[in-house]
């Protein structure tokens, strides 16, 4: 099995697994859910084996690429001081964190279908939101993947979850937000 077939089997039984844990508060019977889920979890594990075991990891390699590319774009655009006002902590929506959130999902973008370009992030007249801890977030992401080796797919994988959970938890507004 090649490493993209694997990785499309890893991503799905994390969505099965998700979604059959969600059901267990509202089953008749949460016991056989559990046991679907400690299957899953076998499965999970075995997968998760077969990713790191895979030969030819290039797949992973231009993920990791990917993944590095954005997030240095994304520390570029936080870390500028040229900018006439601070960024939009809610982006026009209704979400008062919402900045966050798509910082996150444009990490996940980078990893899920190799996306390099970041979203546009609004600016605000009156905003008095920092982009410190952001930066310095993305900063240790930078020099983490600059001195470190992504050996395979579930490390590349665990470590965006990392970040993206680390990015989301700057705000209790965003508290609500499950990173799998």
């Amino acid at each position: 099995m090649t490493e993209e077939d694997l990785i499309k089997r890893f991503r799905r039984i994390l969505i099965i697994i998700h979604e059959t844990e969600s059901r267990i508060k509202y089953a008749d019977d949460p016991n056989q859910l559990m046991t679907e889920i400690e299957d899953l979890n076998k499965e999970k594990e075995t997968i998760i084996e077969q990713l790191k075991s895979v030969g030819d990891k290039s797949l992973t390699h231009k993920k990791t690429e990917s993944v590095s590319i954005m997030i240095n774009e994304l520390y570029k655009k936080f870390s500028r001081k040229d900018y006439p006002h601070n960024f939009s902590r809610d982006q026009s929506m209704i979400v008062h964190a919402y900045i966050l959130i798509k910082i996150a999902e444009d990490i996940s973008y980078a990893l899920d279908y190799n996306l390099i370009v970041s979203s546009d992030y609004y600016l605000e007249i009156d905003s008095d939101f920092s982009c410190d801890e952001i930066v310095r977030i993305l900063k240790t992401s930078i020099d983490y993947l600059n001195n470190n080796r992504i050996n395979d797919y579930i490390e590349l994988f665990e470590f965006t979850r990392s970040v993206q959970r680390q990015i989301v938890q700057l705000d209790k507004d965003c508290g609500r937000i499950n990173i799998h």
